[in-house]
């Protein structure tokens, strides 16, 4: 029976590293290990140990439930399955420490070694709440593995004295109990690499977050060229052509408007980079334009609140760090992101900007006042916007588009503009499935387990789309004014 039981554990033990050679049809795998041959070698493990009288029957109960969960944790985990959060947490705060404590305590009184027990026990717990931190992406996460470094440390060597004063029949030491504590690092390896990114594709995310970058400065200097350009219009108009400087103040009023929203998507999306850059471990006070070694080239900078912060993100260190991303801008399910957390309050500032940004560019008067540029009276032109984020396919997104458009009274001249900018502006908000989770929202699916550059980069293109429809709707605008005398 125990070798059996053997070759089952070892069957469970090689499904972790199909993960790690990632050949096809690894998750189908892991999950026949980690499903069907874990918890049988479990059972059976359980039964031979009471049989031969191997540690407490209660320890050896709850380790078995501990690493079950653990492992099923791990499977749900690496599959992006919900659930691996309140599996993980019950394993590694719940099972696995009250299984440390009745080890340590178990047979205390006639122990010549309480103290090696006690930091044995303890070494154990930091290192149970140092996985469970690591996994959860919780604050903190670095501290207490720094403490744990030194919690385990001693611990080891405790269980080093435990061993040489033949306290080996002790219940933290008892074969049985050491031999599914193996599972562990192996499962925990198993998911480091089934989470892990290879540095060509990190290096590819560098690239792309650069490219991006030049990109969005592009789409500035392109609106503000157009704005420049009435800027100058109404300058030299305002004394000699009233009439005109009052026509360009009112689309130069419209443009103030539209870049006043933007500078607020702009820096909300810069401070959600700040954030998850520095909470990864890296340095974003040092300002240093060009420099190789600095991150951070240009801060943002409200006296010229529509440009991005200028990244150097090849000298980020921490380039696969997901833990942070993850947690500060998803939370924990990306079926169901955390509204607490960036990333829903930025799905929310994006489909505002979107309605803002199109029924600025819809509305319209009748009549300018000729002296101070504002419009008299009621509108002649206007849109109600509303949110379209459930589409088939652009082709379906464009017809529900003009559907929402026609039920408004809109200029035939502004319609292809305002259609173009809200498709541009428009994501899918739901999923049927992404990684065999169903019903996963666009922040989830955009930011899940994504690399610290990964997450840079797609917070970098969203400033760019927005740069570009600003750019797109400002050039509109400019064209409603004739220049020309």
């Amino acid at each position: 029976m125990k070798n059996i039981n053997a070759f089952i554990g070892g069957l469970a033990i090689a499904s972790c590293f199909v993960i790690g050679i990632r050949i096809p049809g690894g998750g189908l795998i892991l999950a026949a290990g980690l499903g069907l041959a874990l918890p049988l070698f479990l059972i059976i493990q359980f039964v031979i140990d009471i049989k031969d009288k191997n540690g407490s029957w209660m320890i050896n109960l709850i380790t078995s439930i501990g690493l079950l969960t653990f492992g099923y944790g791990s499977l749900f985990k690496i599959m992006h399955w919900p659930g691996s959060g309140i599996l993980l947490t019950a394993a590694l705060f719940l099972f696995f420490p009250i299984a440390i404590l009745i080890s340590v305590f178990k047979g205390f009184g006639t122990s010549q070694n309480k103290i090696a027990r006690i930091l044995a026990g303890l070494g154990g717990y930091t290192l149970s709440m140092a996985i469970l931190f690591k996994i959860m992406h919780w604050p903190g996460g670095e501290f207490i593995q720094m403490v744990n470094f030194i919690s385990m440390s001693i611990g080891i060597v405790s269980l080093a004295i435990l061993w040489k004063n033949s306290e080996k029949s002790s219940s933290i030491l008892n074969a049985g109990f050491m031999l599914k504590s193996l599972f562990v690092p192996i499962l925990l390896m198993t998911m480091f690499l089934g989470l892990s990114v290879s540095k060509s594709i990190l290096d590819s995310f560098v690239a792309i977050e650069d490219n991006v970058q030049k990109s969005s400065i592009v789409h500035l200097d392109r609106g503000n060229s157009f704005k420049n350009e009435l800027q100058a219009g109404y300058a030299s108009n305002k004394e000699s052509n009233k009439s005109k400087a009052a026509k360009i103040k009112y689309y130069s009023d419209k443009i103030d408007s539209i870049d006043k929203q933007t500078a607020q998507l702009i820096e909300f999306i810069d401070k959600i980079k700040m954030n998850i850059i520095e909470k990864s471990g890296e340095m974003v006070v040092i300002e240093k334009n060009l420099d190789k070694e600095t991150i951070i080239w240009k801060k943002y900078d409200k006296k010229d609140p529509l440009r991005p912060s200028r990244i150097n993100a090849i000298a980020i260190i921490a380039k696969d760090q997901y833990d942070v991303p993850m947690h500060e801008i998803i939370g924990e399910e990306i079926s169901n992101p955390d509204p607490s957390k960036d990333g829903m309050k930025l799905w929310k500032m994006l489909t505002d900007y979107r309605a803002n940004i199109v029924e600025t560019l819809a509305s319209s008067h009748e009549k300018i006042d000729s002296l101070t540029g504002k419009g008299i009276g009621e509108l002649r032109y206007s849109l109600k916007s509303t949110s379209i984020n459930m589409f088939k396919d652009s082709e379906d997104l464009e017809k529900q588009i003009t559907a929402m458009l026609a039920k408004s009274k809109i200029s035939e001249e502004d319609m292809g503009v305002i259609k173009q900018v809200y498709m541009e502006l428009t994501k899918q908000e739901r999923f049927e499935e992404v990684n065999d989770v169903k019903n996963v929202h666009w922040i989830g699916k955009t930011f899940d387990h994504s690399p610290l550059v990964a997450a840079l980069a797609s917070l970098t293109t969203l400033q760019s789309e927005i740069l570009n429809a600003r750019a797109t709707a400002v050039g509109h605008l400019r064209s409603k004014v004739s220049l020309r005398d």
